[in-house]
């Protein structure tokens, strides 16, 4: 039908001397073409997201690789708390190592008598703090209050004109008749003390300490300075002497 159209408009146009109309031939893409192009656009747009996923991953991997290296390190992350606790030498939780720490023992005119623990580089008045404060009675006159504190020492505060008592080898602190630790006086423990120790009792020389020691070493434990009648050499009278210096 086209062809007979296009026939008849010929013939019309060269009776009237018009030279014959050339015909225009359209080319239109086929089927299989616009699948082709339909898949190749898929691709393409599914690479560019393939890309921008992976350069968001790989900077979130880098991130990820600069916090464990920082945190291996002990540096950790600007801001991190516990970065900046590691980093100090101290434990996460901010309490000191014992490294970081001194213990003496604080006895006397104080609230709370007995062993604080310190921070390195604190000062008695830290200590006597520590203890409970001083008394009203006490002499703290007699005490260098800012004295670095040395490790395993011992602090006495004492009431005003009072001596602090010396330390006795083998032997421990006894308190006063009121059971006032202030008032303390030394005593030697007949468990414990050695040579030396039993020799400052009143009326023990160097060989009645000697068989103090050996009469330790078979019963195992004195009881009381009574027990040290049994004693080759110590009579009643004696043990009422030793019995004064002994602790009770």
């Amino acid at each position: 039908m086209r062809r007979l159209t296009e026939a008849v408009y010929s013939g019309a146009a060269h009776t009237r001397g018009e030279p014959p109309r050339r015909s225009q031939a359209r080319v239109l893409p086929g089927p299989a073409t616009v699948a082709v192009l339909a898949v190749v656009l898929i691709l393409v747009a599914g690479m560019s997201v393939w890309r921008a996923l992976a350069g968001t991953a790989g900077a979130g991997g880098q991130e990820t690789a600069a916090a464990s290296g920082a945190s291996q390190s002990g540096q950790g992350l600007p801001g991190d708390p516990e970065a900046r606790t590691s980093s100090s030498g101290r434990d996460p939780s901010g309490a000191p190592s014992p490294a970081d720490l001194v213990i003496v023992y604080v006895t006397g005119r104080v609230g709370s008598p007995g062993v604080v623990s310190l921070p390195t580089g604190s000062r008695v008045v830290d200590a006597v703090t520590a203890a409970g404060g001083p008394l009203s009675d006490a002499d703290l006159a007699a005490v260098n209050m800012a004295r670095l504190v040395v490790d395993g020492e011992h602090i006495q505060v004492t009431r005003p004109g009072e001596t602090p008592q010396e330390p006795v080898p083998g032997g421990r602190a006894a308190t006063g008749a009121d059971g006032d630790p202030g008032m303390a006086v030394a005593c030697v423990d007949l468990n414990t003390a050695d040579q030396t120790a039993l020799e400052t009792l009143d009326g023990v020389g160097p060989a009645l300490a000697g068989r103090i020691l050996s009469y330790r070493n078979q019963v195992g434990s004195i009881a009381s300075a009574d027990q040290l009648d049994e004693v080759p050499g110590i009579g009643p009278a004696l043990v009422q002497r030793i019995a004064a210096g002994a602790c009770p």
